[in-house]
C-alpha cells in the first residue's frame, strides 16, 4: 500500500541557482519501500534568454566565440538533483537530467546511485541541489511516500 509522507510545492528562481535546500521527514514504522519522487518545469530554458546567458558566460570567462559555440551549447537546461541521507549517513545521489525523477529505496536494493540500507525507520534528510536555475520561474514538486505490503 502507497502512502504519501511529505509533499513539498515551491518555485524557484534564479537566486537559488547553484544552492541546496534541505527536506527533512521521519519513517515511524517498518517499510518496504521509500518513494521519493522529484518533477520540475520548464527544463529547458527558452532560447532567447539561454543564448543571452551563454554569451555572458563566454564573454565573463573572455572565450574565444562564434555563433557556432552558442549553437552547440544549446538547449540550456535547468538542473535540479537530490541527495539522500538517513540518521546522519550520506545513502547516494545520481544526477539525472530528467525533469521527473523517481527515486526508490529498498532494504536490499535501491534506484542507481543510492546505497541499499536496511532499515528504513530513522530521520531522513533529502538535499535537492540546484546545479542551474536559468529561467525566471521553475516550478517544483517533491514527494515522499513510503510503501507497504498488505498481507
Amino acid at each position: 500500500m502507497l502512502q504519501e509522507l511529505k509533499q513539498w510545492n515551491f518555485e524557484l528562481t534564479p537566486v537559488d541557482d547553484k544552492t541546496n535546500i534541505p527536506f527533512f521527514f521521519e519513517i515511524e514504522k517498518e517499510v518496504d519501500e521509500l518513494i521519493i519522487e522529484l518533477r520540475f518545469s520548464p527544463q529547458d530554458v527558452e532560447e532567447s534568454l539561454a543564448r543571452k546567458l551563454i554569451e555572458k558566460e563566454l564573454l565573463d570567462n573572455e572565450y574565444d566565440y562564434d555563433e557556432s559555440t552558442i549553437v552547440k551549447t544549446l538547449p540550456l537546461k535547468n538542473l535540479l538533483t537530490c541527495s539522500l541521507s538517513k540518521d546522519g549517513q550520506y545513502i547516494g545521489n545520481h544526477h539525472y537530467k530528467s525533469s521527473e525523477q523517481l527515486i526508490k529505496i529498498k532494504k536490499n536494493s535501491s534506484s542507481l546511485g543510492y546505497n541499499a540500507i536496511g532499515d528504513l525507520v530513522g530521520k531522513w534528510k533529502i538535499n535537492l541541489h540546484q546545479h542551474c536555475v536559468a529561467s525566471q520561474k521553475i516550478s517544483v514538486q517533491l514527494v515522499v511516500s513510503e510503501v507497504t505490503q498488505v498481507l
